[in-house]
Formats: C-alpha cells, sequence, structure tokens
C-alpha cells in the first residue's frame, strides 16, 4: 500500500521544530509570529448565542494541533467508550480501546510493561517543580473537600490529579515526533506540505481523487482510498464542498450533490470553560516565562441526575501568556467534562480558503448552565482560601474583570457566563460515529463515510460524544484503532 499524507501547513522536520513549540508554557507557539505558520489565523467561532465572533485555535502542520495545545496526556474514564459501544460504535468499546491506550503510551509508572514503550511519552514533574497556583490549588482543594487520586493514570480517579505531558527533558513531542519522524524512512510513504485540500473528486459516489490547492495552483492526486484527518473543524468542511452534506444548503452554494447527509456539521461538541483570573504577588509569580504553565486539576461529580460520575473539571494556570508580563497573572478555571450542548458547522461557500462557520452554542442545554452554574460557586469558594489569598493580591471574574462580588445570584452568574464562557479547544462530533440506520451519524465504526466509497474519517469529528477528558490522548487512540482496522481490511 502507497501512502500519501497531504498537509495543508507546513511539512517539516523534528530538528527544525522552533524553540518556542517545545517550550513547557504553550503561550509561545501562539504568539503572533507563528500564527499564520502553525494555526488558521482566519479560523473564528462564537461560543455562546449571545457572544460575538472571536478567534479559534486548530494546529495547522504535521502533527497539527499537538504542535500548539497545551500538551497535557489524558485518559478519559474507560466507561465513556462502553457508551460509544451502546450508540452503535461497536468495536470501540472499554475492552477495545483500554489495550490501545496502553499501547500508545511510554509511562515510566505504568502497572504493566505493555504501557511503558509505545510511541507517546508521558512525563510528571515533580511537586517541588509545580507552580505556586498549582500549590494553592493542591492544598485548598483538599481542605474544601474534593480529596486526592494523586495522579493522572487512574483515568476514573476524582479529587485532585496531577497532569500528564507530552514530553521528554522539559520539551513538547508531537505526533510529528512521536509517529512520522519513525516512518519518514518507509519507501511507500510520500509527505506533502503546503497543499490545502478543496475537496474528495467522484465517480459514481466513489473517491477517485483529491483536488489541493498549492503553491503553483490547484492540483490533484489519484486515489484509491482517502482517510480524512483535518480534525473537527475541517473534515466536515471538506466533505460539505466533495458534495456530502446537507444537499439543501450544498445546492444554495453551488456545490453538485454527491450523497445527501444533513449530519456533516451537526452535533459539534466542546468543553465551556469559565476562569478567574489572579493578580500574583510575588509569592505566587511564576519563576520564567517557560515554567509549565499547570500541573494538576480537580475531577469532581456535580451530582446532577442524568449526569455521569467526574462530569467536572476545575483547572488552573501558574501564568498566562509568553512575556514578563504574565508571570503576575495566574488562572483558575471551571469546565463540564461531560457537555451536553451541541453545535453546528457549515461552510459558507465553495471556496476552501474561506473558513466556515462555528457555532458552538455552548451551555446552551440548561443541564450544561446548571453544572456551570454550580462549579463557579466551587470556583468562588476556592479564590477565598487562605492558599489562593497568600498569593494573590486580587482576584477578579474572567477577562473583564468583573467583581467576583457581582456573582452573588443565579442571574448574574448566568449572565456573566453566557457572556464570557470559552472552549477548552477540544471540539470534536462533527462527523459521528456509529450505526448507519441513525440518520445523525456520518461514518459507521470502521470510520467509512456512509453513502459513499473509499473515504473514512478518522479524528476528532467521530466523536459521538465527547470524552470526559482532554481530547488529544484520545485523538492518538482512534488514530491507532483506525489504522488497526484498515489494517485488517487489507
Amino acid at each position: 500500500m502507497r501512502v500519501m499524507l497531504v498537509e495543508a501547513g507546513p511539512d517539516f522536520r523534528s530538528v527544525d521544530a522552533p524553540a518556542e513549540m517545545r517550550s513547557p508554557n504553550p503561550a509561545h507557539i501562539l504568539q503572533d509570529q507563528f500564527k499564520n505558520r502553525f494555526q488558521w489565523p482566519g479560523l473564528i467561532a462564537r461560543r455562546a448565542a449571545v457572544q460575538p465572533y472571536l478567534p479559534l485555535w486548530r494546529g495547522k502542520g504535521v502533527g497539527g494541533c499537538s504542535s500548539i495545545n497545551g500538551h497535557i496526556v489524558m485518559r478519559p474514564p474507560m466507561d465513556d467508550f462502553d457508551r460509544w459501544s451502546e450508540l452503535g460504535c461497536d468495536g470501540w468499546g472499554s475492552t477495545d480501546m483500554a489495550p490501545v491506550f496502553e499501547r500508545l503510551e511510554a509511562d515510566p509508572d505504568a502497572p504493566r510493561a505493555a504501557g511503558r514503550h509505545g510511541p507517546v511519552p508521558i512525563y510528571r514533574a515533580p511537586f517541588d517543580q509545580w507552580g505556586a497556583v498549582d500549590r494553592a490549588l493542591h492544598d485548598a482543594s483538599w481542605d474544601l473537600g474534593f480529596g486526592s487520586s494523586q495522579r493522572d493514570g487512574g483515568a476514573d480517579g476524582a479529587g485532585l490529579m496531577q497532569y500528564a505531558a507530552t514530553s521528554v527533558n522539559g520539551r513538547r513531542v508531537t505526533t510529528n515526533d512521536a509517529y512520522l519522524e519513525p516512518a519518514r524512512g518507509r519507501p511507500n510513504l510520500s509527505i506533502r506540505g503546503h497543499l490545502l485540500v478543496d475537496q474528495i473528486e467522484f465517480s459514481n459516489r466513489a473517491a477517485r481523487s483529491v483536488r489541493c490547492l498549492g503553491p503553483n495552483g490547484p492540483v490533484s492526486f489519484a486515489c484509491r482510498q482517502v482517510v480524512l484527518c483535518a480534525g473537527a473543524v475541517h473534515t466536515p468542511a471538506i466533505l460539505q464542498r466533495s458534495g456530502v452534506g446537507d444537499g439543501n444548503q450544498l445546492k444554495q452554494l453551488g456545490c453538485d450533490v454527491v450523497h445527501h447527509a444533513p449530519a456533516v456539521g451537526q452535533n459539534l461538541m466542546d468543553h465551556p470553560l469559565a476562569s478567574l483570573v489572579l493578580t500574583l504577588n510575588a509569592d505566587g509569580r511564576a519563576r520564567d516565562v517557560h515554567q509549565r504553565y499547570t500541573n494538576c486539576c480537580v475531577r469532581y461529580s456535580s451530582g446532577i441526575a442524568g449526569t455521569a460520575t467526574n462530569d467536572m473539571f476545575i483547572l488552573n494556570l501558574n501564568l498566562f501568556g509568553a512575556d514578563e508580563s504574565g508571570l503576575s497573572i495566574g488562572m483558575l478555571g471551571v469546565s463540564v467534562f461531560q457537555s451536553l450542548s451541541r453545535g453546528t458547522l457549515a461552510i459558507v461557500n465553495r471556496d476552501p480558503e474561506v473558513e466556515p462557520n462555528i457555532d458552538l452554542r455552548l451551555l446552551s442545554d440548561p443541564t450544561d448552565l446548571a453544572r456551570m452554574r454550580d462549579g463557579v460557586g466551587h470556583l468562588l469558594r476556592l479564590a477565598k482560601h487562605g492558599a489562593f489569598q497568600r498569593i494573590s493580591d486580587n482576584i477578579v471574574a474572567g477577562l473583564t474583570a468583573r467583581s467576583l462580588s457581582e456573582l452573588t445570584t443565579k442571574d448574574a452568574i448566568d449572565s456573566w457566563l453566557l457572556s464570557e464562557c470559552m472552549d477548552a479547544q477540544h471540539l470534536g462530533g462533527t462527523c459521528r460515529m456509529g450505526n448507519k440506520a441513525d440518520t445523525g451519524v456520518v461514518v459507521d465504526p470502521a470510520g467509512r463515510v456512509i453513502g459513499v466509497d473509499g473515504v473514512r474519517v478518522a479524528d476528532a469529528s467521530i466523536f459521538p460524544e465527547i470524552p470526559r477528558a482532554n481530547t488529544y490522548l484520545t485523538c492518538v487512540a482512534i488514530g491507532e484503532r483506525m489504522a488497526d482496522i484498515i489494517a485488517s481490511a487489507s
């Protein structure tokens, strides 16, 4: 089998990655000087209905979002995958996925040898290297009854837990480093950068070629099979431009309809996030701009009817931004990690250089709003704890610096949440996987796009539900699992 990997951004070797990409503080690679090279600069989204459209971070270039994300490694609770299986994703249950996670990790603390030698490094900073905000969350969460499971390895653990990072010797390791670099010498693999995928070209509903925009104009590559790994934003956009989507909408945009699939671009999910901002004093300031930005979190259960355990998440930042001014700013946030709200994504024209319209509709589900409101109460209690008071000169709500004294009523908290909640940059679900008899499904459990031949999807867009964890490791596991499926079908 010959494989061509087509990448919209740059193809570069690991040794050529900028130092900012390797920093334990991911704010460095998010600076404006790297925006055009490693991000999609025109990408915007609306988080909640009353908010304007604001920039959305998505990685561009080999390694994708693993080159710009927080390089946090977190397994979701394994019963997330049992729910996937119940939703029609045969072969994706906990017993199927647990060994996939085990084999991809290189975790020195893994209880079994199988989890110690994978391509993805697992690193946990010792407590004496934690930041002041980390330590404050450690002390305050214990005193307020959240408890502690000490480390993240127990995917089902609750209370304060230590984050693991995809790093070696304090340097980020991307999927480009972990997977592509070892494979670059294979004679059947070619990698082409700076090729923006326009559309898949079909003949009798079978994929025949992939049309791209390159530095010298349009170019097409003949194919026998296409595996889309463009993420929850660009995979559905490619399908829609290719004529796979809501037929009525596509006709209005002048697209030829190959297969009427109204579920493409629906089911958009993310973890809503609201934060308090801490003005740190001398005891709370980060020591330098390359300090690890966070080392711990708190998982807890809201207890609201119809929700799973560990559906909530408290996070923190030891510093904010990439320059010296950010050393005196910390953050304390809360997020719904089993979000029920659903948004939409749709192309606005046929031009692949024009980004789709993205409306996340965060907190549109009443249960999500109720859980976030309750979560704000936890944030306020944490902020009043002596551990945070000792390291902070001032604590305010959000980037608009609203006084915490204003967040005393249900209406005031809801108003603040709807006007300022953000996403956790964990988008997924726009090409939902499941039983092909379900009209809300786009791909079957083998990743095959329903209604056409020769196209599969292997990225976060296939999430039927969003995992209760940072999504990076689940995305890697999807790639591993889908590789198994494709290999077994060859």
